[in-house]
């Protein structure tokens, strides 16, 4: 299994302010198959399952597999948002946030 694969889903569920239940049926999954994903004690998980709970969370396969060693959802939903945008807003938007970065240095 990916990575804190588990760590992410439950992160950005939170986020949303979803329980496990309301993930469970938004994703057509069991509660238990939710509980027992966001601890990591899943042996086998489909693609197509991962599909659908990742749509549930507004997630891609991009957000988790893109960046490997990012595993907080918050940046892997400013990366999702920036490479979403047209390329002249990404770079503008991009270079806004790297002056922040920078300043708090």
């Amino acid at each position: 299994m990916i990575p804190d694969l588990g760590k992410i889903i439950r992160t950005k569920r939170q986020q949303l302010d979803m329980t496990i239940e309301q993930l469970a049926e938004a994703s057509n999954s069991s509660v238990s198959f939710i509980s027992k994903l966001e601890l990591g004690r899943l042996d086998n998980l489909k693609l197509k399952k991962l599909e659908e709970i990742l749509n549930a969370l507004n997630l891609s396969f991009a957000d988790i597999f893109s960046y490997p060693p990012i595993t907080d959802s918050e940046t892997i939903q400013l990366i999702s948002l920036l490479s979403n945008l047209p390329e002249e807003k990404r770079r503008i938007l991009s270079k806004a946030i790297l002056q922040i970065v920078l300043l708090n240095d």
